[in-house]
């Protein structure tokens, strides 16, 4: 009876590991794919934001880019979001906020796009996505990048609190796997 006991309780809590294992990983997979997919959304706004102001300057002023029309983020150095743009006659522009740092930024043709993870300014995580315009009949290209050390400081933080929970629950679930099944037995003890 007490080897039948062992067993049970063996194979359950390893079942019930093996499941928790699983809901962590895949809520952590989940969360990293949604995190992702937020920023490469943001940066993509910000570079059509900057495109669309290229392009109001360009046609109007004849200007390649006037600063104080882009948005203070630009402006505030090392404010975790930058810019730098290559033209084709080799210029190119940095945002303000770069502050005396430079992101090394390869020349894209029209229509392609690349995505990328570099060191920051400050210690800074920075995921940078790049793109090749035709403005005017000119080729640029604009990378915009992001700091993404709050958001991963945040889903490091979520997976934390997540495990500790995870763990309670798997602790708790083990008494009362393990209440449960002592009952059991005990109505079959007499049998």
């Amino acid at each position: 009876m007490k080897s039948l006991a062992s067993r049970l309780h063996l194979g359950l809590g390893f079942a019930m590991l093996v499941l928790m294992l699983a809901f962590w990983w895949l809520g952590y997979d989940a969360l990293q794919d949604s995190a992702r997919a937020f920023v490469t959304e943001s940066l993509d706004h910000c570079a059509e934001a900057l495109v669309g102001k290229l392009a109001v300057i360009n046609n109007h002023e004849g200007k390649l880019l006037e600063v104080d029309e882009l948005a203070p983020v630009y402006h505030q150095p090392y404010s975790g979001h930058y810019y730098v743009l290559l033209l084709a006659s080799g210029e190119k522009v940095v945002s303000r906020s770069l502050w005396d740092r430079d992101l090394v930024v390869p020349p894209l043709a029209l229509g392609e796009t690349a995505e990328w993870r570099v060191p920051g300014p400050e210690g800074q995580r920075l995921q940078v996505r790049a793109h090749g315009y035709r403005i005017q009949g000119q080729d640029l290209t604009l990378a915009v990048a992001q700091d993404l050390t709050p958001l991963e400081d945040e889903v490091w933080q979520f997976q934390l609190h997540f495990g500790i929970l995870a763990l309670v629950g798997f602790l708790v679930m083990t008494l009362v796997r393990h209440w449960i099944v002592q009952c059991v037995f005990q109505s079959l003890h007499p049998v």
